[in-house]
Protein backbone atom coordinates (compact mmCIF):
# COMPACT_ATOMS: atom_id res chain seq x y z
CA UNK A 1 0.00 0.00 0.00
CA UNK A 2 2.78 2.34 0.89
CA UNK A 3 5.00 1.86 -2.25
CA UNK A 4 1.36 2.78 -4.11
CA UNK A 5 0.88 6.01 -2.40
CA UNK A 6 4.75 6.76 -3.16
CA UNK A 7 4.28 6.10 -6.69
CA UNK A 8 1.25 8.10 -6.77
CA UNK A 9 3.14 11.17 -5.10
CA UNK A 10 5.88 10.97 -7.23
CA UNK A 11 3.58 10.12 -10.86
CA UNK A 12 1.82 13.61 -9.69
CA UNK A 13 4.78 15.77 -8.83
CA UNK A 14 6.28 14.62 -12.34
CA UNK A 15 3.23 15.61 -13.85
CA UNK A 16 3.53 19.08 -12.29
CA UNK A 17 6.81 19.76 -13.16
CA UNK A 18 6.04 18.58 -16.98
CA UNK A 19 3.07 21.30 -16.95
CA UNK A 20 5.39 23.92 -15.61
CA UNK A 21 8.56 23.10 -18.12
CA UNK A 22 5.92 23.30 -20.77
CA UNK A 23 4.71 26.48 -19.88
CA UNK A 24 7.77 27.94 -19.77
CA UNK A 25 8.53 26.51 -23.33
CA UNK A 26 5.36 28.18 -24.70
CA UNK A 27 6.39 31.29 -22.90
CA UNK A 28 10.15 31.60 -24.28
CA UNK A 29 8.35 30.57 -27.91
CA UNK A 30 6.08 33.57 -27.28
CA UNK A 31 8.75 35.91 -27.25
CA UNK A 32 9.01 37.80 -30.65
CA UNK A 33 13.20 38.82 -31.62
CA UNK A 34 13.88 42.45 -30.59
CA UNK A 35 16.52 43.91 -33.82
CA UNK A 36 18.34 47.10 -33.16
CA UNK A 37 18.45 50.21 -34.85
CA UNK A 38 19.72 53.75 -34.39
CA UNK A 39 16.43 55.88 -33.84
CA UNK A 40 15.15 56.23 -30.80
CA UNK A 41 17.22 55.42 -27.59
CA UNK A 42 16.74 55.80 -24.38
CA UNK A 43 19.48 57.24 -22.26
CA UNK A 44 20.67 54.93 -19.39
CA UNK A 45 22.67 54.94 -15.75
CA UNK A 46 25.01 51.73 -16.14
CA UNK A 47 26.03 50.52 -12.83
CA UNK A 48 29.40 48.31 -12.24
CA UNK A 49 29.68 47.08 -8.46
CA UNK A 50 32.87 45.19 -8.32
CA UNK A 51 35.17 43.75 -5.52
CA UNK A 52 38.86 42.48 -6.03
CA UNK A 53 38.79 42.61 -9.86
CA UNK A 54 41.34 43.43 -11.22
CA UNK A 55 42.01 40.47 -13.85
CA UNK A 56 38.80 41.57 -15.60
CA UNK A 57 38.46 45.30 -15.37
CA UNK A 58 40.46 46.15 -18.40
CA UNK A 59 38.04 43.69 -20.66
CA UNK A 60 34.87 45.20 -18.79
CA UNK A 61 35.80 48.97 -19.81
CA UNK A 62 36.65 47.81 -23.62
CA UNK A 63 33.06 46.28 -23.77
CA UNK A 64 32.15 49.98 -22.36
CA UNK A 65 34.49 51.89 -24.62
CA UNK A 66 33.42 49.91 -27.88
CA UNK A 67 30.12 50.51 -27.93
CA UNK A 68 27.71 51.90 -31.19
CA UNK A 69 26.04 54.29 -29.24
CA UNK A 70 27.44 57.80 -28.23
CA UNK A 71 28.58 59.30 -24.93
CA UNK A 72 25.33 60.99 -25.00
CA UNK A 73 23.65 58.50 -24.34
CA UNK A 74 24.96 56.47 -21.41
CA UNK A 75 26.81 56.98 -18.48
CA UNK A 76 29.12 54.06 -16.62
CA UNK A 77 29.31 54.42 -12.63
CA UNK A 78 31.63 52.00 -11.18
CA UNK A 79 31.12 51.26 -7.82
CA UNK A 80 34.38 49.65 -5.49
CA UNK A 81 32.90 47.45 -2.61
CA UNK A 82 36.10 48.04 -0.83
CA UNK A 83 38.35 46.32 -3.08
CA UNK A 84 41.84 44.74 -1.46
CA UNK A 85 43.83 44.82 -4.58
CA UNK A 86 44.67 47.55 -7.03
CA UNK A 87 41.06 47.55 -9.15
CA UNK A 88 40.10 50.62 -8.19
CA UNK A 89 43.33 52.58 -9.08
CA UNK A 90 43.33 50.63 -12.44
CA UNK A 91 39.60 51.61 -12.94
CA UNK A 92 40.60 55.60 -12.40
CA UNK A 93 43.38 55.05 -14.78
CA UNK A 94 41.52 53.97 -17.08
CA UNK A 95 38.60 55.78 -17.11
CA UNK A 96 40.85 59.46 -16.74
CA UNK A 97 39.26 62.07 -18.75
CA UNK A 98 36.19 60.03 -19.73
CA UNK A 99 33.39 62.57 -18.48
CA UNK A 100 30.63 60.03 -18.78
CA UNK A 101 32.63 57.54 -16.63
CA UNK A 102 32.43 57.68 -13.10
CA UNK A 103 34.77 55.88 -10.38
CA UNK A 104 33.66 55.85 -6.66
CA UNK A 105 33.62 54.16 -3.53
CA UNK A 106 30.96 52.64 -1.65
CA UNK A 107 29.96 53.95 1.64
CA UNK A 108 28.46 51.03 2.72
CA UNK A 109 29.62 47.38 2.17
CA UNK A 110 28.41 44.31 0.08
CA UNK A 111 26.86 44.64 -3.37
CA UNK A 112 23.39 45.80 -2.55
CA UNK A 113 24.60 49.01 -1.03
CA UNK A 114 27.19 49.67 -3.76
CA UNK A 115 24.27 49.29 -5.97
CA UNK A 116 22.14 51.72 -4.15
CA UNK A 117 24.61 53.99 -4.03
CA UNK A 118 25.04 53.49 -8.02
CA UNK A 119 21.72 54.38 -8.05
CA UNK A 120 21.82 57.61 -5.73
CA UNK A 121 24.80 59.06 -8.54
CA UNK A 122 22.68 58.06 -11.41
CA UNK A 123 21.58 60.79 -13.87
CA UNK A 124 19.17 58.65 -16.27
CA UNK A 125 15.64 57.46 -15.46
CA UNK A 126 16.85 53.79 -16.08
CA UNK A 127 19.65 52.02 -14.72
CA UNK A 128 21.12 48.99 -15.91
CA UNK A 129 23.33 46.32 -13.76
CA UNK A 130 26.13 44.49 -14.69
CA UNK A 131 29.29 42.75 -13.22
CA UNK A 132 32.96 43.56 -13.23
CA UNK A 133 33.58 39.61 -14.73
CA UNK A 134 31.10 40.17 -18.02
CA UNK A 135 31.37 41.33 -21.35
CA UNK A 136 28.97 42.26 -24.00
CA UNK A 137 28.84 43.27 -27.71
CA UNK A 138 29.24 46.54 -29.32
CA UNK A 139 25.06 46.96 -29.66
CA UNK A 140 24.32 46.17 -26.40
CA UNK A 141 23.39 49.34 -25.25
CA UNK A 142 22.01 50.36 -28.44
CA UNK A 143 19.45 47.81 -28.46
CA UNK A 144 18.49 47.99 -24.47
CA UNK A 145 18.36 52.09 -25.19
CA UNK A 146 15.68 51.03 -28.40
CA UNK A 147 13.82 48.66 -26.62
CA UNK A 148 13.16 50.81 -23.90
CA UNK A 149 12.41 53.86 -26.24
CA UNK A 150 9.73 51.36 -28.17
CA UNK A 151 8.47 49.50 -24.85
CA UNK A 152 8.48 51.96 -21.37
CA UNK A 153 8.94 49.13 -19.23
CA UNK A 154 9.31 48.96 -15.39
CA UNK A 155 11.63 45.76 -15.65
CA UNK A 156 13.83 44.35 -18.39
CA UNK A 157 15.70 41.10 -17.97
CA UNK A 158 18.57 40.34 -19.95
CA UNK A 159 20.07 36.86 -21.21
CA UNK A 160 23.18 36.08 -20.05
CA UNK A 161 25.61 33.48 -21.01
CA UNK A 162 27.77 31.17 -19.93
CA UNK A 163 30.63 31.13 -21.67
CA UNK A 164 31.87 26.98 -22.43
CA UNK A 165 34.89 25.58 -23.95
CA UNK A 166 36.09 22.31 -24.77
CA UNK A 167 35.94 20.55 -21.01
CA UNK A 168 32.92 19.04 -19.89
CA UNK A 169 32.85 21.20 -16.88
CA UNK A 170 32.94 24.27 -18.65
CA UNK A 171 30.08 22.94 -20.81
CA UNK A 172 28.08 21.87 -17.43
CA UNK A 173 27.69 25.12 -16.64
CA UNK A 174 26.50 26.45 -20.01
CA UNK A 175 24.25 23.53 -19.78
CA UNK A 176 22.82 24.19 -15.81
CA UNK A 177 22.75 28.07 -16.34
CA UNK A 178 21.28 27.74 -19.74
CA UNK A 179 17.74 26.08 -18.35
CA UNK A 180 18.26 28.79 -15.98
CA UNK A 181 17.75 31.78 -18.07
CA UNK A 182 14.86 29.70 -19.94
CA UNK A 183 13.46 29.36 -17.13
CA UNK A 184 13.60 33.15 -15.91
CA UNK A 185 12.67 33.90 -19.77
CA UNK A 186 9.46 31.66 -19.70
CA UNK A 187 8.36 32.55 -16.55
CA UNK A 188 8.37 36.32 -17.84
CA UNK A 189 6.36 35.42 -20.86
CA UNK A 190 3.63 34.35 -18.97
CA UNK A 191 3.69 36.85 -16.42
CA UNK A 192 4.99 35.19 -14.12
CA UNK A 193 8.69 35.93 -13.46
CA UNK A 194 10.72 33.90 -11.07
CA UNK A 195 13.94 35.09 -11.79
CA UNK A 196 16.56 37.28 -12.79
CA UNK A 197 20.23 38.27 -13.39
CA UNK A 198 21.98 41.41 -11.86
CA UNK A 199 24.98 40.80 -14.74
CA UNK A 200 22.17 42.37 -17.15
CA UNK A 201 19.52 43.85 -15.11
CA UNK A 202 17.61 46.92 -16.58
CA UNK A 203 15.17 48.60 -14.22
CA UNK A 204 13.32 52.54 -13.71
CA UNK A 205 14.86 54.36 -11.06
CA UNK A 206 11.29 55.11 -9.34
CA UNK A 207 10.45 51.37 -9.23
CA UNK A 208 14.06 51.01 -7.36
CA UNK A 209 12.90 53.62 -5.34
CA UNK A 210 9.19 52.43 -4.76
CA UNK A 211 10.26 49.10 -3.69
CA UNK A 212 13.53 49.60 -1.94
CA UNK A 213 12.01 48.84 1.33
CA UNK A 214 10.62 45.78 0.15
CA UNK A 215 13.51 43.89 -1.10
CA UNK A 216 14.85 42.10 2.07
CA UNK A 217 17.61 44.02 2.68
CA UNK A 218 19.41 42.19 5.88
CA UNK A 219 20.16 39.76 3.08
CA UNK A 220 23.53 41.04 1.72
CA UNK A 221 23.13 38.54 -1.41
CA UNK A 222 20.01 38.48 -3.65
CA UNK A 223 20.28 42.44 -5.27
CA UNK A 224 18.51 40.90 -8.07
CA UNK A 225 16.01 38.32 -7.19
CA UNK A 226 14.56 40.26 -4.12
CA UNK A 227 14.45 43.18 -6.30
CA UNK A 228 12.23 41.45 -8.77
CA UNK A 229 9.86 39.74 -6.24
CA UNK A 230 8.72 43.54 -4.90
CA UNK A 231 8.44 44.71 -8.39
CA UNK A 232 6.33 41.59 -9.00
CA UNK A 233 4.41 42.40 -5.81
CA UNK A 234 3.22 45.80 -7.04
CA UNK A 235 2.43 44.43 -10.60
CA UNK A 236 5.31 46.50 -12.23
CA UNK A 237 5.58 45.79 -16.17
CA UNK A 238 8.29 43.43 -16.13
CA UNK A 239 9.56 41.94 -19.78
CA UNK A 240 12.63 39.77 -20.99
CA UNK A 241 14.43 40.73 -23.93
CA UNK A 242 14.90 38.43 -26.95
CA UNK A 243 18.14 39.77 -28.44
CA UNK A 244 21.22 38.33 -29.51
CA UNK A 245 22.89 41.86 -29.54
CA UNK A 246 21.93 41.78 -25.46
CA UNK A 247 23.79 39.40 -24.78
CA UNK A 248 25.87 39.51 -21.42
CA UNK A 249 28.71 36.93 -21.49
CA UNK A 250 30.72 35.24 -18.38
CA UNK A 251 33.35 32.84 -17.81
CA UNK A 252 32.72 29.50 -16.12
CA UNK A 253 34.23 29.11 -12.63
CA UNK A 254 37.40 26.93 -12.63
CA UNK A 255 37.69 24.81 -10.08
CA UNK A 256 34.80 22.51 -8.93
CA UNK A 257 34.83 23.95 -5.22
CA UNK A 258 34.41 27.36 -6.16
CA UNK A 259 31.91 26.38 -8.54
CA UNK A 260 29.59 24.82 -6.23
CA UNK A 261 30.38 27.62 -3.79
CA UNK A 262 28.92 29.68 -6.19
CA UNK A 263 25.81 27.89 -7.01
CA UNK A 264 25.39 27.67 -3.18
CA UNK A 265 25.62 31.12 -2.78
CA UNK A 266 22.66 31.29 -5.29
CA UNK A 267 20.34 28.72 -3.79
CA UNK A 268 21.12 30.38 -0.33
CA UNK A 269 19.31 33.38 -0.92
CA UNK A 270 15.49 30.92 -1.64
CA UNK A 271 15.43 31.62 2.46
CA UNK A 272 13.98 35.08 1.82
CA UNK A 273 11.61 33.96 -1.50
CA UNK A 274 8.55 35.45 -0.59
CA UNK A 275 6.97 34.94 -3.73
CA UNK A 276 5.04 31.93 -3.79
CA UNK A 277 4.80 30.91 -7.41
CA UNK A 278 9.02 30.87 -6.99
CA UNK A 279 8.76 29.19 -4.23
CA UNK A 280 6.19 26.31 -6.11
CA UNK A 281 8.90 25.91 -8.90
CA UNK A 282 11.89 26.16 -6.37
CA UNK A 283 10.15 23.30 -4.73
CA UNK A 284 8.84 21.11 -7.34
CA UNK A 285 12.35 21.37 -8.95
CA UNK A 286 14.02 20.04 -5.72
CA UNK A 287 11.70 17.02 -5.26
CA UNK A 288 11.58 15.92 -8.78
CA UNK A 289 15.24 16.27 -8.55
CA UNK A 290 15.44 14.62 -5.24
CA UNK A 291 12.90 11.20 -6.38
CA UNK A 292 15.55 11.58 -9.15
CA UNK A 293 18.61 10.86 -7.12
CA UNK A 294 16.90 8.14 -5.07
CA UNK A 295 16.53 6.32 -8.13
CA UNK A 296 19.34 4.14 -7.43
CA UNK A 297 18.63 3.36 -4.29
CA UNK A 298 15.22 2.36 -4.75
CA UNK A 299 16.79 -0.84 -6.11
CA UNK A 300 17.07 -2.43 -2.71
CA UNK A 301 13.55 -1.14 -1.64
CA UNK A 302 10.87 -1.99 -4.12
CA UNK A 303 11.37 -2.69 -8.17
CA UNK A 304 8.44 -1.39 -8.78
CA UNK A 305 9.70 2.08 -7.42
CA UNK A 306 12.44 1.86 -9.43
CA UNK A 307 10.62 1.17 -12.58
CA UNK A 308 8.25 4.07 -12.39
CA UNK A 309 10.87 6.60 -10.99
CA UNK A 310 13.21 5.48 -13.63
CA UNK A 311 9.93 5.91 -16.25
CA UNK A 312 9.16 9.74 -15.05
CA UNK A 313 12.85 10.61 -15.31
CA UNK A 314 13.40 9.70 -18.93
CA UNK A 315 10.20 11.73 -19.58
CA UNK A 316 11.71 14.13 -17.65
CA UNK A 317 15.14 13.77 -19.69
CA UNK A 318 12.85 14.58 -22.86
CA UNK A 319 11.14 17.83 -21.76
CA UNK A 320 14.30 19.13 -20.12
CA UNK A 321 15.93 18.77 -23.55
CA UNK A 322 13.20 20.49 -25.16
CA UNK A 323 13.85 23.26 -22.89
CA UNK A 324 16.95 23.90 -23.58
CA UNK A 325 16.51 23.62 -27.21
CA UNK A 326 14.54 26.74 -26.97
CA UNK A 327 16.75 28.05 -24.61
CA UNK A 328 19.43 28.06 -27.25
CA UNK A 329 17.46 29.70 -29.84
CA UNK A 330 18.15 32.96 -27.22
CA UNK A 331 21.52 32.68 -27.95
CA UNK A 332 22.07 30.98 -31.32
CA UNK A 333 23.79 28.12 -29.63
CA UNK A 334 22.83 24.75 -29.06
CA UNK A 335 23.64 21.88 -26.76
CA UNK A 336 24.70 18.75 -27.35
CA UNK A 337 22.80 15.66 -27.06
CA UNK A 338 26.27 13.95 -25.15
CA UNK A 339 26.58 17.04 -23.41
CA UNK A 340 23.07 17.14 -21.59
CA UNK A 341 22.66 13.46 -21.25
CA UNK A 342 26.04 13.49 -19.16
CA UNK A 343 24.76 16.16 -17.34
CA UNK A 344 21.39 14.83 -16.94
CA UNK A 345 22.66 11.95 -14.95
CA UNK A 346 24.76 14.98 -12.61
CA UNK A 347 22.14 17.46 -12.36
CA UNK A 348 19.86 15.48 -9.55
CA UNK A 349 22.69 14.65 -7.04
CA UNK A 350 24.21 18.29 -7.87
CA UNK A 351 20.92 19.89 -7.17
CA UNK A 352 20.43 17.88 -4.21
CA UNK A 353 23.37 19.12 -2.31
CA UNK A 354 23.48 22.82 -3.94
CA UNK A 355 20.22 22.78 -1.84
CA UNK A 356 20.70 21.03 1.52
CA UNK A 357 24.52 23.13 1.63
CA UNK A 358 22.76 26.30 0.90
CA UNK A 359 20.11 25.59 3.70
CA UNK A 360 22.41 24.02 6.31
CA UNK A 361 25.84 25.52 5.80
CA UNK A 362 27.88 28.27 5.66
CA UNK A 363 28.59 30.33 2.49
CA UNK A 364 30.99 32.71 1.77
CA UNK A 365 31.84 35.57 -1.08
CA UNK A 366 35.19 37.16 -1.36
CA UNK A 367 35.97 36.58 2.31
CA UNK A 368 32.11 37.76 3.64
CA UNK A 369 29.12 35.53 4.82
CA UNK A 370 26.37 36.55 2.25
CA UNK A 371 22.99 35.17 4.16
CA UNK A 372 22.18 38.03 6.46
CA UNK A 373 24.25 41.37 7.25
CA UNK A 374 22.90 41.26 10.86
Amino acid sequence: MFVGLFCGVCVVLYVLYYKTIYAFIKGVKSIPAFKPGHKGIQPVSCIVPFRNEYENIAALVSSFRNQSVDDIYYEVIFVDDHSTDHSFDLLEGLTKGIPNYIVVRSNGTGKKDAINMGVSVARHDYVITTDADCTFGKDWLLVIGNYLHAHRVDMLIGPVEIESSSSFFSRFQHVDFLSLVTCGAGAAAINKPIMCNGANLVFRKGLYHAVFGDMLNRYASGDDIFLLQSAKKIKAGICFLNSTDAVVKTGPVEGLKQFLNQRVRWASKSKGYTDYYTLYVAWLVFLSNLAAAALPFTVFWSPVVTVVIGALFVVKSFVDYYLLKQGGSLFNRSVSLRTFVLSQLLYPFYIVFTVFYALFGTVTWKGRGIVDKT
